[in-house]
């Protein structure tokens, strides 16, 4: 009777410790999107997620987040949240995608440029291209305009509608200006001078 006793208990171990063996991953869910946008030099706020586990339960304060956001600068950044149960079980990795953007990105592309201009120079139309800036939102580099030197981009600051072209020496002219966003287009008044002066109202047309 006694071998009985002791051979079920033995089975029972057995399958109690198979049971574990065989227990179920735990779960991990996002909270908020899984692909995120955020401005550049905006601030990131951490969503969180959970986790559940079907022995244990909410296990979400167990769940551990690795990867960073650097919001100065644009680019994909990448979280990861992982988490294991009691009995080492691990839960399938989850994966958080932050793009941080320059707000101005729609403006990238190339421009035809058709000046209209007073003083001491004869206009002609010619073609630039508009990148923007990867540490500062908002931030445009117009690649030439007019006889500006084109391996020193002029640059631009944009509010709204509204484009700022701060007092800037661009090779041996200063330039300054302001101008108005209108479809993705651009109509940019400046003035540039040394050697020569002169105002120019250029359309700026995007091809």
């Amino acid at each position: 009777m006694k071998k009985i006793q002791i051979i079920g208990l033995t089975m029972l171990t057995i399958l109690i410790i198979s049971c574990r063996k065989k227990d179920i991953q735990p779960v991990i869910s996002l909270n908020g999107a899984y692909e995120q946008t955020l401005p550049l030099n905006g601030t990131y706020f951490e969503s969180g997620a959970t986790a559940k586990d079907n022995r244990d339960g909410d296990i979400s304060d167990k769940i551990v987040i690795s990867g960073s956001v650097d919001n100065n600068k644009t680019g994909e950044y990448r979280l990861f949240y992982n988490v294991q149960d009691q009995e080492g079980n691990k839960a399938a990795t989850a994966t958080r995608f932050v793009n941080v953007v320059n707000s101005a990105d729609f403006m990238i592309g190339t421009y035809e440029a058709t000046p209209t201009c007073t003083g001491t120079m004869t206009a002609e139309n010619y073609h630039t291209t508009i990148t923007t800036s990867t540490s500062s939102n908002n931030e445009i580099y117009i690649k030439k305009i007019m006889y500006g030197v084109e391996d020193q981009p002029v640059l631009g600051k944009i509010s709204g509608d509204i484009v700022n072209i701060p007092t800037q020496l661009i090779g041996t002219r200063t330039i300054s200006g302001s101008g108005t966003i209108s479809s993705g287009n651009i109509i940019l008044d400046v003035d540039i001078s040394g050697p020569g002066a002169y105002d120019c109202s250029i359309n700026h047309v995007k091809l």
